[in-house]
């Protein structure tokens, strides 16, 4: 197994593991019961400093912007350059990842710096269970969309190299879609 290959596996197990851990910490979504363990209050999410009611769109639950077309790699991926409260970083298009989720290299690069007691909630991967810290990212653009005060979360040192563009963001658009080797984003 080549390095890339291994890398594709770790950012699904852990697109995977955020998708299940959403709905362990929101049971009502996922049709099963709470148990006692999935009952305790997740910690609140640490958030990036607020926008002005006059930088902000009426709409929050959507995203804003025109039509954008991202284009397949030779390995049939997308990857979109990602700008996050004005810094870029490249991303992984992944619709299995409940949240957007930022390497610890990639938060320290957007100067979200959190104290270990931030990382309070389990993910499940095949290395082991981990701890990430929940945040909310001011805006969120992908050329010429953007969204708002979208939900995402970080991951403790190590744990990737490779930051996810999950559903927190792409459930803000009115659709998406796969046509002719590209991926369509509509606000």
């Amino acid at each position: 197994m080549n390095g890339s290959t291994k890398l594709l596996i770790s950012a699904g197990i852990i697109g995977l593991a955020a998708s299940y851990m959403a709905t362990k910490m929101d049971p009502g979504k996922s049709g099963a019961p709470a148990r006692a363990a999935e009952t305790t209050r997740p910690a609140e999410p640490v958030r990036s400093a607020a926008l002005t009611q006059a930088q902000r769109p009426p709409d929050q639950s959507r995203a804003t912007g025109g039509r954008v077309e991202i284009a397949a790699d030779s390995m049939g991926q997308f990857s979109a350059q990602v700008e996050i409260d004005g810094r870029r970083l490249k991303m992984l298009v992944d619709t299995g990842a409940t949240f957007i989720s930022l390497s610890h290299e990639d938060a320290a690069s957007l100067g979200l710096r959190l104290p270990p007691s931030a990382y309070t909630t389990p993910l499940a991967t095949a290395n082991g269970e981990l701890r990430a810290a929940r945040t909310t990212l001011r805006n969120v653009r992908v050329n010429g969309i953007t969204a708002y005060d979208v939900q995402a979360i970080v991951l403790p040192r190590g744990a990737s190299s490779v930051s996810l563009l999950g559903m927190s963001f792409l459930s803000k658009l009115g659709g998406f879609e796969v046509a002719r080797g590209n991926l369509i984003l509509k606000p």
